[in-house]
């Protein structure tokens, strides 16, 4: 893992989040700067062949995408920055007592946004400028959309995140249609114009009045037989659903064909 870039973009995610609007959405946490670290080197491999900008080790863990050399550079990076610290506590899904961190950046960001700028690809640059202003300090949302990505929606919990899904398809090669001689162009006109007399036809028919519905002994008759040929109530209970394993390699998972 190459820890200069690392670093860079760990402050290049900090000064950008100085820019947002909202004071809240200055600040981020440890999840949030290893978050875009992850989508900076997701931006890298699909324009370079699946591979990182940083070289991180990246496995599927509990909270999405996880590297944790990268986890344990926020703090030495940031150390070379002025930033403001906040700790609060927080109760844990365990009942236990937590604690949680943020910085902002205290200095004024263009200096040292254009200073990073010069050490980053234009790609990674704008990949985490759109992020940052979209997702900020939000953290379910940059959860959310980390969980989406390619390199998740292929691996199962802890194994490897494959990059290489991260590169898009090749776009097909368009290809001029063959010249259409006279008498091919004639029947395409009449193709055309049935097409068109056959839409205006299914047009005028779609303009059917219905009647206004009648609510009187037979309509309550009706409804009442309808609930007794229905069966018994459907009854709430609890239980407990086991999947299995294979789910995580299911087509459903990151296929877009697939409902």
């Amino acid at each position: 893992m190459d820890t200069e870039r690392v670093d860079l973009l760990i402050r290049y995610a900090l000064a950008l989040a100085a820019r947002n609007e909202a004071w809240n959405e200055r600040e981020l946490g440890p999840i949030h700067l290893l978050k875009y670290v992850y989508l900076a080197d997701l931006a890298y491999a699909a324009r370079n062949n699946g591979a990182t900008f940083t070289g991180a080790d990246w496995r599927f863990y509990k909270f999405g995408p996880w590297a944790n050399a990268v986890h344990e550079r926020i703090r030495p990076a940031l150390g070379r920055l002025h930033v403001n610290e906040r700790t609060f506590g927080f109760e844990r899904k365990d009942g236990e007592d937590g604690e949680s961190v943020r910085w902002r950046l205290a200095d004024e960001p263009d200096r040292l946004l254009v200073e990073i700028e010069r050490e980053i690809p234009a790609l990674v640059a704008s990949a985490l400028g759109r992020a940052v202003r979209e997702f900020g300090g939000n953290t379910p949302d940059l959860l959310h959309h980390v969980y989406r990505t390619k390199p998740m929606l292929h691996a199962a919990p802890h194994e490897p995140l494959e990059f290489a899904h991260a590169v898009p398809e090749p776009t097909p090669k368009f290809e001029k249609p063959p010249e259409l001689t006279v008498k091919q162009q004639k029947k395409l006109r009449e193709a055309i114009r049935a097409a068109k007399e056959q839409r205006a036809a299914k047009a005028k028919r779609r303009f059917v009045t219905v009647p206004t519905p009648i609510y009187d002994e037979i309509f309550e008759k009706g409804v009442e037989a309808l609930d007794r040929d229905g069966g018994d109530e459907l009854r709430a209970f609890e239980g407990t659903v086991t999947f299995s394993e294979e789910i995580w390699k299911s087509k459903g998972r990151h296929d877009d064909g697939v409902p």
